[in-house]
């Protein structure tokens, strides 16, 4: 999760991530030590795994204003027996890390409310720009 940095850094503080319907992943999120520094939730050592077809971001009480949400899946997890090296069409160039996908990007995303052209899609268009910018910026805003 990577959040604002030019201003309203600390409006991460509170937050949750929930995969699926109600799988809480990481509650009461810090802001990071440096604001320019991304929010890492690994889930990579759980002794459960992780399934769902949704990730959410969630804070209650304030407004929330994000610059980048990635989803980082194993390729054995989006591809299962298929050879990697033919990956889905649907995966943007870019997305493919040592054999890992993110596979939020250019993906539906929906927010609660909206302001200032701080439209949902704006936190999976893969800019990780963490300044807001306006209209033509990168980061979502809700009311």
């Amino acid at each position: 999760i990577y959040g604002r940095t030019d201003c309203c850094s600390e409006r991460i503080q509170g937050a949750r991530v929930v995969v699926g319907k109600m799988q809480q992943v990481a509650t009461n999120i810090k802001k990071p030590e440096k604001p320019t520094d991304p929010i890492k939730i690994d889930l990579s050592e759980r002794d459960d795994p992780v399934y769902g077809r949704r990730v959410s971001v969630e804070l209650l009480n304030n407004y929330l204003s994000l610059a980048e949400v990635e989803v980082w899946v194993a390729d054995d997890d989006v591809f299962g027996d298929k050879e990697a090296a033919t990956p889905d069409p649907e995966l943007a160039v870019g997305q493919e890390l040592d054999g890992f996908y993110n596979v939020a990007m250019n993906k539906k995303a929906t927010q609660t409310s909206e302001a200032h052209g701080g439209t949902a899609d704006k936190a999976v268009d893969g800019w990780t720009s963490q300044s807001w910018r306006g209209r033509d910026g990168s980061c979502t805003h809700t009311r």
